[in-house]
């Protein structure tokens, strides 16, 4: 199985199922509706990672259009961004609603990540759940459920 985190990475994997590969999209990789979810099918993605902005509402909609199995990434510290621009002296800032992100340094790259734990408890029925350990552990006591508690439909 691979992870294909951009649209481009199609073009690496021609004809994945006749040669026994499985193309599943993550984050982020932007899939938002049924129509991004039918052109990843068409490129050979077997599985799509719904976009991490959706909200429950949208989780749902999306599942009831969708001609692909869904996954949600349902706990972890994703990348926000990361950029070549020198940030640092900071390394903790916040936004307008008051969410702070940390900046952290990986040689000549600057990555930003949410301070708290992305953790979704309600997942929509038909979802499998991504569990992303690589910045976190699963004994976080610093969580949020970010927009699953929004919509944007």
């Amino acid at each position: 199985m691979f992870r294909l985190t951009s649209l481009f990475q199609f073009a690496l994997f021609p004809e994945p199922q006749r040669h026994g590969l499985i193309l599943k999209t993550m984050f982020p990789f932007p899939v938002c509706n049924s129509e991004c979810v039918r052109v990843c099918q068409e490129l050979g993605a077997a599985g799509v990672q719904a976009w991490i902005e959706l909200g429950r509402g949208d989780h749902e909609q999306l599942r009831e259009h969708s001609v692909l199995p869904l996954e949600v990434y349902g706990y972890g510290k994703p990348c926000i961004f990361t950029t070549r621009a020198v940030l640092l002296p900071w390394q903790k800032i916040r936004d307008i609603r008051g969410n702070r992100f940390e900046l952290t340094k990986d040689g000549m790259l600057t990555h930003l990540y949410p301070e708290q734990t992305l953790s979704l408890e309600d997942i929509p029925e038909h979802f499998s759940i991504f569990r992303d350990l690589r910045k976190c552990s699963e004994q976080e006591t610093l969580l949020t459920d970010f927009n699953h508690s929004r919509d944007w439909a």
